[in-house]
C-alpha cells in the first residue's frame, strides 16, 4: 500500500477498502520508523550489529596470522597488531575480528628441523622473529615444534648476548683446566707410595692445601697405582693372601674367656679421681659386671668377679693386664681357690 502524506487518510482508505484509523496508524508508524514501521507488529527485528572500523591494514595482518597458526590467545593476537601494525585493539575485539574475517592461505615458509646444525641457526632466528612481535612462548613451540627447555635456553641467550645469539655456542668451556699434570704428579707420588693403603680423602688431607679436590687426587692414586707396584691395586688381587696370625685367646664358646680391665676416669667428685673396673664375656663382647672404687684397689676387681660369677657362673679362663690390683697375691689367692684360669696379657 503506497501512502502520500499529501492526501488525508479517509481518501487513501475509500481506494484500498481499509478502515481510515488502520491507515493513519501505519501513517504515524511510518514517519517514526521509516519502511520497518509497515511490517507487523509480532515481528521482533533485532538492530542492526556495530560495524567495527578498523584500518584495512589490520585485517590482512589478522588473516596472515589465522593462514599460519590458529591457537593464538586474545591478548597475544592484540599484542602482535601492535606491534605489527601499530593500531592498539582490546583482546576482545580482536578477537570478534579474527572471527569475522576468513582466513587467508598461508605464506610460504622455510622448511627446517631445529635439531640438525646447519638449520638450528634459522631456527633461533625464526624464533626471534616470531618473539620480536609479541607471539607467546607457548605459541612459539607448537609452531616450530621446538622443546620448552630449548626454547627457555634461546630466550635467556637473547637477553644476555642478543648480537651473538643466532651464532652456534657450545656449553662446554672451550679449554677446562686441567689439576692433573706433571709436577702435581711428582709431588704427589711419593705421598701415595708412603702411604699405601690410604685412601683419596686421606690422601687430599696430607696433602694440606685445598687447591685440589678429593676426586682429583683419587685420579692422581689411580695414576700411581699404575706405574708403582708397592701400592695395592689390579696386580695385587691375583697374589695369594698372607696366613693369618694366630689369635692366643680365640674364644671357641661361651664364657670360654673373660675379660677384666681398669680405667681411671676422666672425671673428679670431691676432688678425687676414680677407677673403673668392667668385666666381658669374649664370645660375645657383651658386659657381666662393674665396679667403681677410689683407687686401684683389689676389692673393686673382687666385687666385679663376685657379681659375675653369682649370674652366670665361673668362666674357664679369666684374662686381665698387669695392674696392681690384679697381680696382687690377694687376688691370686681368691683366684686359686676358686679355681680360676687367671692369664695375664702384656700392656702394650
Amino acid at each position: 500500500m503506497r501512502l502520500d502524506p499529501a492526501r488525508p487518510a479517509t481518501a487513501r482508505a475509500q481506494e484500498t477498502g481499509t478502515h481510515p484509523a488502520t491507515v493513519g496508524r501505519l501513517q504515524r508508524r511510518f514517519a517514526q520508523q521509516g519502511r520497518l514501521g509497515l511490517g507487523p507488529e509480532s515481528l521482533d527485528i533485532p538492530p542492526a550489529p556495530r560495524q567495527l572500523r578498523v584500518p584495512e591494514r589490520v585485517g590482512q595482518a589478522l588473516q596472515r596470522l589465522q593462514g599460519l597458526y590458529t591457537g593464538v590467545g586474545a591478548r597475544a593476537l592484540a599484542r602482535i597488531i601492535f606491534h605489527t601494525t601499530r593500531p592498539r585493539l582490546t583482546g576482545q575485539t580482536a578477537r570478534r575480528l579474527w572471527e569475522r574475517l576468513p582466513p587467508a592461505p598461508p605464506p610460504v615458509r622455510p622448511r627446517f628441523a631445529s635439531h640438525s646444525p646447519p638449520a638450528r641457526a634459522q631456527a633461533r632466528q625464526e624464533v626471534r622473529t616470531l618473539y620480536a612481535p609479541g607471539w607467546r612462548q607457548r605459541s612459539i613451540r607448537q609452531f616450530l615444534h621446538v622443546s620448552r627447555p630449548t626454547l627457555a635456553l634461546w630466550m635467556t641467550r637473547f637477553a644476555r648476548d642478543h648480537p651473538a645469539s643466532r651464532a652456534a655456542k657450545r656449553s662446554a668451556p672451550p679449554t677446562p683446566a686441567r689439576q692433573v699434570w706433571l709436577p702435581v704428579m711428582r709431588e704427589m707420588s711419593p705421598r701415595h707410595q708412603g702411604h699405601p693403603a690410604a685412601g683419596g680423602c686421606r690422601s687430599w688431607r696430607l696433602r694440606g692445601t685445598p687447591a685440589l679436590s678429593g676426586r682429583t687426587v683419587e685420579r692422581l692414586r689411580a695414576l700411581t697405582r699404575q706405574v708403582s707396584t708397592d701400592m695395592p691395586g689390579p696386580h695385587a688381587r691375583h697374589t695369594r693372601p698372607a696366613p693369618p696370625h694366630p689369635q692366643p685367646f680365640k674364644a671357641t664358646g661361651a664364657h670360654a674367656y673373660w675379660l677384666m680391665d681398669g680405667r681411671l676416669l676422666a672425671l673428679a667428685w670431691q676432688g678425687q679421681r676414680w677407677w673403673s673396673r668392667i668385666l666381658l664375656e669374649g664370645s660375645a663382647r657383651t658386659r657381666r659386671a662393674g665396679a667403681v672404687a677410689p683407687s686401684e684397689a683389689s676389692w673393686g676387681a673382687w666385687t666385679g668377679l663376685s657379681t659375675a660369677g653369682q649370674r652366670s657362673g665361673l668362666p674357664g679362663h679369666l684374662i686381665a693386664d698387669r695392674g696392681g690390683a690384679l697381680i696382687s697375691d690377694a687376688f691370686e689367692g681368691v683366684c686359686r681357690r676358686l679355681p680360676l684360669d687367671h692369664r695375664k696379657r702384656s700392656q702394650g
